[in-house]
C-alpha cells in the first residue's frame, strides 16, 4: 500500500471523441481507464465525480488533462525576423492569422525548431468552465496537453535509435500524422482513408522529398498493407501502442514533475483560474486588511488634518487679536 501510494502522483483526466475518462497516474502502470461522463456532461458535475474517483483512490490533489485532437487546432509557419521567434504575442498573432478563432478566444503553445513554428491553440470558453470546476473542489490542474502530442513524445523517448522523418498513428477510425524534427513540426488529425492519407504524403513528398521514412504505431492491417506498397515510403518501425497509454507515460512524468510536454495549454487565462484556494482565501484576507488600514490612515490624516485647522485658525485670531491691541487704530 505504501509503495502504490508513493508512486502515484494524482488523476490522469482524459478526453476521447464523446466522454471523459480517468485513471491513476502512476509510474509505470498501465492506466485503468474509467468513464466519467460524456462531454456534454455538465463540467461542475464532471468535476464532483473527478473528486469523488480521487478521494475514493486516495490519490493527490493533482490532475492532467488530455485533449482530443478534435479540441484543438493547429497551424505551421516559418518565421522572417528570428526576433519573433522569442514573442509569443508575435508568434500567437501569426497562428491567428492561420485559425478560425481570434487570439483572445484561444490559449495556444507554440513549438520552434530553426525558423520553423508549429503552434497548437485550443477555445478557452470550452476549457474554462471545467478547469474552474476542478479549482473549485481543491484540486490543482498541472497541466493541459493534447493527448496526441503528448504520446508522440513518449514514442520519440523509445524510438532515439530509428530514424523516421514522419508518424501515422491510427486511433479507429481516424488517424494523428505527424512530422517530426527534434520534436513535432507539423500534426494533422485525419480520416483514416487511404486516398486522403495519399493526399498528405504526397504534399510531404514534395515538399521534403523521397523516400519518406515512416513508423506506424496501432495501423490496421488494410492501411498497413496500402503504405507498404507505396513506392515512396519506407516503413521504418511498426508498433502497436495504444496513444492513450503512451502519452499518459508523458503526463505521468508531468505530475511527477521530471518533464514539461512538448505543447503546454495550461496558460493564462486557464492558468488565472487555478489559483490555489487557500491562498485565495489569505490574498483574500490580505486585501481586506489593507483596505481597513487604508481607511484607518485616511480618518487619521483627516481628523489631523481638522486639527490642524483648528489650531491655525486659532493661531491667526490671537494673531490677530494682538496686532490690533498693539496697533488698535490701524486695520487687518
Amino acid at each position: 500500500m505504501n509503495q502504490r501510494k508513493s508512486q502515484q502522483f494524482g488523476a490522469l483526466v482524459f478526453q476521447t471523441d464523446v466522454d471523459w475518462l480517468i485513471a491513476t497516474a502512476s509510474v509505470g502502470a498501465t492506466p485503468n481507464w474509467q468513464r466519467l461522463g460524456s462531454r456534454q456532461t455538465p463540467p461542475a458535475q464532471l468535476a464532483d465525480a473527478i473528486a469523488n474517483q480521487m478521494q475514493s483512490e486516495g490519490l493527490k490533489s493533482t490532475v492532467a488533462l488530455g485533449l482530443h485532437a478534435n479540441s484543438t487546432r493547429t497551424a505551421n509557419f516559418v518565421v522572417d525576423r528570428p526576433a519573433d521567434l522569442r514573442s509569443r504575442q508575435m508568434l500567437t498573432y501569426q497562428l491567428e492569422e492561420r485559425l478560425p478563432m481570434a487570439a483572445e478566444e484561444a490559449v495556444v503553445d507554440f513549438v520552434t525548431e530553426g525558423d520553423h513554428v508549429f503552434g497548437v491553440a485550443a477555445a478557452v470558453h470550452e476549457l474554462l468552465p471545467f478547469v474552474q470546476a476542478i479549482h473549485d473542489l481543491n484540486l490543482r490542474v498541472i497541466s493541459i496537453a493534447p493527448i496526441a502530442t503528448s504520446a508522440l513524445q513518449a514514442f520519440s523517448a523509445s524510438h532515439q535509435n530509428i530514424e523516421y522523418d514522419y508518424v501515422i498513428w491510427q486511433t479507429g477510425e481516424t488517424l494523428e500524422f505527424f512530422h517530426v524534427g527534434r520534436s513535432v513540426l507539423d500534426w494533422q488529425h485525419l480520416t483514416a482513408d487511404a486516398s486522403r492519407l495519399d493526399q498528405v504524403l504526397g504534399v510531404a513528398a514534395l515538399r521534403f522529398g523521397v523516400p519518406l521514412q515512416v513508423a506506424l504505431c496501432n495501423v490496421e492491417t488494410p492501411l498497413y498493407e496500402h503504405l507498404s506498397s507505396l513506392p515512396d515510403v519506407d516503413i521504418a518501425a511498426t508498433e502497436s501502442f495504444s496513444i492513450e497509454e503512451q502519452a499518459s507515460r508523458t503526463l505521468v512524468d508531468v505530475l511527477a514533475g521530471k518533464k514539461s510536454p512538448w505543447v503546454e495549454l495550461h496558460r493564462a487565462p486557464l492558468l488565472q483560474s487555478q489559483e490555489h484556494p487557500m491562498v485565495g482565501a489569505e490574498l483574500a484576507r490580505f486585501q481586506a486588511a489593507c483596505v481597513l488600514f487604508c481607511c484607518v490612515l485616511f480618518f487619521f490624516f483627516m481628523m489631523r488634518g481638522n486639527q490642524y485647522a483648528r489650531l491655525a485658525e486659532s493661531a491667526l485670531q490671537d494673531q490677530q487679536a494682538a496686532f490690533q491691541s498693539i496697533y488698535p487704530d490701524s486695520r487687518i
